[in-house]
């Protein structure tokens, strides 16, 4: 039996939850709202920002002070372009950390309206930041000084009054025009470019893609590029950043061995072309179709290396091109090791049983060694001094078609000539490459 006493304390707790869940519980949630929207400066969704300005009041050494031209941004298809003063597309980390930080601005202190304002810096302010929004006005906001103590500054909204709000408001919005500008020397994608060259004084180097391939012509020949290294140049220039920008630039005469271009094709209509020109102390880069007029700029970097590539340093340097896929075949002839690989039933196998079985771990080793095996630098006909051929492989598909096939011999102390079908030329290579793949094989043999 429930005691008359534990009734009233039961009654007493249900009624005090439901006081809690009626009253309290709702008018906390009411507090926490307030806190979350009310004390910003402004409440928006960064993307649905499309349209800002910005006006900065400049104070001279003799204390007068003057307008700056506004700066204006608008956004078209995710990305910010700079309308106002100048035409460009616009630094992405400067706008966003500018609408970063007036969205997630708390108000410290609202010192309500307040006559004198000149006090705050606010009369005239240092600087006014207007938000749009779909031709809607989202936040319009007067930026005056830093508290004395620098952890804040004043600032006064459209409703007149002053408010104290964190300093990185007031960075954000006073950094001069060029700071808002795009500081990559070309924004693109190196995925979009479908074609480029680097032309100096003395020869022009143009790749193509073709397919998922690089092509360029190297005499009469078309070569392919190494899938890495040929697209080096577009990362390389992706890249590069701005230091300085110029409006105007006093070129002088230089040597026609320090002007470099560089040109991109994004397609057969779009083309970009960039001058880089070296003096003493800096690169200076010309962009003369950038929208808005020439896009002046001193590179922050030293970019030697960018117009040191050729063809043969951007080209594919594997001396044999072959899909394991597709080849039956494998003849294989050095000082050291000479024999032969069949494939069969999607295995790799020595032709005569009696040789024992092939470990397909070692022969997808052996096999990887052949794929890469590269020349170290361009050689000539003269490179073959013996002509004494010491190293001989064969790649063969189906019915003994040959895929490719290399030569190579002895040419000094510790480097071999060599040629191939698919390389196009002599080059020399390593005598300890060739030791590698040799001891690779021999290794096939071991029971």
């Amino acid at each position: 039996m429930v005691s008359r006493t534990t009734r009233i304390l039961f009654a007493a707790a249900l009624l005090a939850a439901g006081v809690y869940f009626a009253v309290v519980r709702p008018h906390d949630r009411a507090s926490d709202n307030a806190e979350s929207s009310g004390d910003r400066l402004a409440s928006f969704d960064i993307a649905d920002i499309d349209s800002i300005a910005i006006e900065h009041h400049v104070v001279m050494t003799n204390g007068t002070r003057f307008s700056e031209a506004p700066l204006m941004f608008v956004k078209a298809d995710s990305l910010w372009r700079m309308t106002i003063p100048v035409q460009d597309s616009a630094e992405p980390g400067a706008i966003g950390t500018l609408l970063d930080a007036l969205r997630t601005a708390d108000i410290n202190r609202n010192l309500g309206q307040v006559e004198d304002l000149k006090q705050y810096g606010l009369d005239p302010p240092d600087a006014y930041v207007t938000l749009v929004a779909a031709h809607r006005r989202v936040l319009q906001v007067t930026i005056g000084k830093n508290t004395v103590d620098g952890a804040w500054c004043y600032a006064r909204n459209e409703a007149g009054e002053v408010l104290l709000i964190p300093t990185d408001v007031r960075r954000s919005a006073m950094l001069p025009v060029d700071a808002y500008r795009n500081h990559r020397v070309l924004d693109f994608k190196v995925a979009d470019v479908t074609a480029y060259a680097i032309k100096n004084a003395r020869s022009t180097m143009t790749w193509e893609r073709r397919g998922t391939g690089w092509y360029a012509l190297s005499g009469r020949d078309s070569v392919m590029g190494d899938s890495i290294a040929v697209t080096s140049p577009l990362h390389r220039l992706r890249g590069l950043r701005v230091s300085m920008f110029h409006q105007n630039f006093d070129a002088i005469a230089l040597p026609a061995d320090s002007v470099y271009t560089m040109t991109l094709f994004m397609g057969p209509k779009n083309r970009t072309e960039l001058t880089f020109e070296h003096y003493p102390s800096a690169w200076i880069a010309w962009n003369h179709g950038a929208a808005g007029g020439p896009r002046i700029m001193t590179v922050d970097d030293d970019i030697s290396d960018l117009f040191a590539h050729t063809v043969n340093t951007l080209r594919e340097r594997r001396l044999l091109q072959f899909d394991p896929a597709v080849t039956h075949r494998i003849n294989y002839a050095a000082p050291t090791a000479t024999g032969e690989l069949v494939r069969s039933g999607g295995h790799w196998a020595f032709p005569n049983p009696m040789m024992g079985r092939v470990n397909p771990d070692y022969a997808a080793d052996f096999v990887r060694a052949l794929r890469g095996l590269k020349w170290a630098e361009p050689g000539d006909e003269a490179a073959r001094t013996t002509g004494r051929v010491s190293y001989r492989i064969e790649i063969m598909g189906e019915g003994d078609r040959i895929i490719d096939q290399l030569t190579a011999g002895p040419y000094d102390a510790s480097t071999s000539w060599v040629t191939s079908r698919s390389s196009h030329g002599t080059w020399l290579v390593e005598n300890a490459r060739l030791d590698e793949v040799s001891q690779r094989f021999a290794r096939l043999k071991q029971r």
